[in-house]
């Protein structure tokens, strides 16, 4: 049996600290925000991309956001979706104790807010984001 990357799961975030106030929906932001940069450059695991490729169709369309994506697709970032460059990446990147994404994310997206779970879902945040997910891996893909 082969060893699985769970990177980050929405439902890891629900209770503890996570904001009363908040529908649960916003635990999924920050990993769909991620996830939906990964499917736009084509770094999707090919039978994954076969399992939600309607709904993968419907947000390269914009008409679901990268967010409803992630909770489609069951609000985890696994090993298993993505291809070996994204997943190289996200270990890299994305990873919760020695990437730099979550920096990246309050840095970009979170000041003035509560907590990291208040960042509305906007196209506005998720391009904000992307910009910087591009620089990083184009940074990261230089230094390979």
């Amino acid at each position: 049996m082969t060893d699985v990357t769970v990177y980050d799961k929405a439902k890891w975030h629900f209770g503890g600290d996570y904001p009363a106030d908040l529908d649960e929906d916003y635990a999924y932001t920050h990993t769909g925000y991620f996830f939906g940069w990964i499917v736009e450059h084509d770094l999707v695991d090919a039978e994954f991309l076969d399992d939600f490729n309607d709904d993968i169709a419907r947000f390269r369309t914009r008409k679901i956001s990268a967010r409803d994506l992630f909770i489609i697709t069951d609000g985890a970032l696994v090993d298993d979706m993505m291809n070996d460059t994204g997943n190289a990446f996200a270990a890299h990147y994305f990873d919760m104790t020695n990437g730099q994404y979550l920096a990246d994310y309050e840095a970009l997206l979170c000041g003035g807010l509560p907590t990291t779970y208040h960042v509305e879902d906007t196209p506005e945040n998720y391009a904000t984001i992307c910009d910087r997910i591009t620089e990083r891996f184009n940074e990261w893909n230089a230094s390979r």
